[in-house]
């Protein structure tokens, strides 16, 4: 099957369910991801006292979307350290 070739895929997303047309080759990678929503989802419905799903929802991209902030800082971070261990490199190479 040609990997351009999009397929059509249904997420289901807080009881809702989204149509989408994605990559063959995505798909494994879309069901994870949506296994970890519901997995969140369902913390924030167990964490906090709502009748309304949308809420959960509303929580749950709040909380993943954090944590993927958070981790794009800490690779921008790490991404600094190779020059600075230069740095330090050089410092005590001058040191001795």
């Amino acid at each position: 099957m040609n990997d351009r070739t999009l397929i059509s895929y249904t997420a289901n997303i807080g009881g809702r369910q989204y149509p989408l047309k994605i990559k063959p080759s995505e798909k494994e990678l879309i069901d994870q991801t949506l296994a970890d929503i519901g997995n969140k989802v369902a913390e924030m419905k167990a964490s906090y006292a709502s009748k309304d799903a949308q809420d959960w929802v509303a929580m749950a991209l709040l909380s993943l979307t954090y944590e993927l902030n958070k981790c794009r800082n800490n690779t921008e971070a790490l991404s600094t350290l190779p020059s600075k261990l230069e740095q330090i490199e050089s410092a005590l190479d001058s040191m001795l």
